[in-house]
């Protein structure tokens, strides 16, 4: 009987060892939706910008597909280019704006990917932590991934 169990844990640790650990751009497929954000000013959200705040939740939504990103946001659409580099610490991602507001420029961020929860910090110049008060050139989001998209 011991001898069974202890064959039956064996095979399951091997299993999880042959399972394949998912890269980054693998894990970031799919859809989000906006769970939380920082806009740059460090303080606190009023009442009422909380209340917007809720209703750009609701319009926000972030799709990966490879390597491009589609923004649907309450006032348009942003496409492009997605660039992961995991190697960095913290982990930096680049987003070339190819069409809608900002086309041409490209936003440089650090992301952590936490099962279904993915931060990101973006701005013009790159941010180097996630802790602390943003500059005014920098947005914080935090994002679930919608569970139709899994």
């Amino acid at each position: 009987m011991a001898r069974s169990i202890a064959l039956a844990l064996a095979v399951v640790v091997l299993a999880a060892a042959d399972a394949p650990t998912k890269t980054d751009s693998e894990k970031i497929q799919g859809t989000w939706k906006l769970a939380a954000a920082d806009g740059g000013t460090g303080e606190l959200p009023s009442a009422e910008q909380s209340e917007a705040i809720d209703k750009v939740k609701e319009k926000m939504k972030f799709t990966v597909r490879k390597d491009t990103y589609r923004l649907e946001r309450k006032n348009g659409v942003i496409e492009g280019t997605i660039i992961l580099d995991p190697s960095t610490s913290p982990r930096t991602c680049d987003f070339a704006l190819e069409k809608g507001e900002g086309r041409g420029g490209i936003l440089k961020g650090i992301y952590q990917i936490d099962g279904d929860v993915l931060r990101l910090c973006i701005g013009i110049r790159r941010p180097k932590e996630f802790e602390g008060i943003l500059r005014r050139d920098q947005e914080y989001f935090i994002m679930r991934r919608d569970g139709e998209s899994k």
